[in-house]
């Protein structure tokens, strides 16, 4: 059996496992309404793009899209998965597929689903996203669900 030496853009084994971690705890803390949680995993200046919707930039801003999502009846559930992380000259790079579902009068629903595109830079305190873009390849949910951005086009991903 051949091993192959990993390529200069892989991350090491601890900066894959901190990025997985970022991409959980975003999660949890735009899903539990935790907005000052959820600024802290941006830089200061960091920005969240909707591919054809609204762009969020800044910590203040970005807590505030979680306070009023949170103010919201929906309950969200980000569901993430085949994340792929590779190493940039900058810091790291990161691809996921994303679906956001919504619980609403006991019922589940899938509000979006799409892809995250990311970019990490290492802070003093671990790795932070300076941007995350969403691109959604279906939805937002027609149903009405009230979400994140104020009403059921937006795309809180």
């Amino acid at each position: 059996m051949t091993v192959e030496a990993p390529s200069n853009t892989d991350p090491s084994a601890s900066d894959a496992e901190q990025i997985r971690n970022l991409y959980a705890r975003y999660s949890f803390a735009y899903d539990n309404g935790r907005a000052a949680e959820y600024a802290a995993l941006f830089t200061e200046n960091g920005v969240f793009e909707v591919v054809g919707g609204p762009e969020v930039q800044g910590s203040e801003a970005l807590a505030g899209m979680v306070t009023a999502a949170a103010a919201r009846p929906a309950r969200t559930l980000h569901m993430v998965s085949n994340i792929l992380v590779t190493m940039t000259a900058d810091g790291a790079a990161g691809q996921a597929y994303v679906q956001l579902l919504a619980l609403v009068d006991g019922a589940l629903r899938v509000v979006t689903v799409g892809t995250y595109d990311d970019t990490f830079v290492r802070a003093a305190t671990g790795w932070q996203l300076s941007r995350r873009r969403f691109e959604p390849v279906a939805g937002p949910d027609p149903s009405g669900i009230p979400v994140a951005g104020g009403n059921s086009t937006d795309s809180p991903a």
